[in-house]
């Protein structure tokens, strides 16, 4: 797998990844500084080597909204890591979208509110709380805006970026 690179505002915000080399191409086009490099493995170009940025900042200011993800059935499972939160099972091909509190109940649609689950387990929660159905209580939160960069482990150099420990 190709390494990839944080890409960072003018301002020093997160917002994206790309892989090594389009980092180094921004680069050398005067596109982007690099903020931090890999010491383990350069680019290896012709007859030269170059060090491999993991961090570089575009030179213009670019405003990201952080918190407007949407809410949608992709979105849900990928929060959820593609499992039932009732029973644990990952066969993605059952896992349905299911209201903790049913809408008939007056449950809305809201990132707090659905979770990802099997068919077993929704059709045996059907229109009930989870506590209703003798199953076990879940609790669901909106993403974090890393989650919406497709960073959720972020590595140790993009840390001072990122805002995590």
């Amino acid at each position: 797998m190709a390494k990839q690179t944080l890409v960072l505002n003018s301002a020093y915000l997160p917002l994206t990844t790309v892989s090594s080399l389009r980092a180094f191409v921004l680069i050398v086009l005067g596109k982007a500084e690099a903020v931090h490099y890999y010491a383990d493995e350069p680019i290896r170009a012709v007859e030269r080597e170059f060090l491999r940025p993991s961090v570089i900042r575009i030179s213009k200011y670019i405003d990201m909204n952080y918190g407007k993800l949407k809410l949608t059935k992709p979105n849900i499972l990928k929060r959820d890591n593609f499992t039932c939160q009732y029973c644990g099972s990952k066969d993605r091909g059952s896992l349905t979208i299911d209201h903790i509190v049913p809408r008939s109940k007056g449950g809305t649609d809201t990132w707090s509110n659905v979770v990802a689950a099997c068919w077993n387990c929704n059709n045996k929660k059907g229109s009930r709380t989870p506590e209703q159905a003798g199953m076990k209580s879940v609790k669901a939160t909106r993403p974090s805006y890393l989650y919406a960069l497709g960073i959720n482990n972020p590595p140790e150099d993009w840390k001072p970026y990122t805002f995590t420990k």
